[in-house]
């Protein structure tokens, strides 16, 4: 259960700095490598920059 929030965590993360702009592509880097390492699947991740990408 701890990995899965875990996970959430980054996958929260990595949801929010897309819209914050070009400045955060270094912490969008460090979190989804860390997002990977916690277990989120890549096309979790890529689906989570893609939703955010259309808002």
């Amino acid at each position: 259960m701890a990995n899965t929030m875990i996970a959430a965590d980054w996958g929260c993360e990595i949801a929010a700095l897309p819209d914050l702009g070009g400045q955060t592509v270094p912490q969008l880097r460090i979190h989804i490598a860390g997002g990977l390492k916690a277990g989120l699947p890549q096309t979790e991740i890529a689906d989570v920059i893609w939703q955010m990408s259309l808002c």
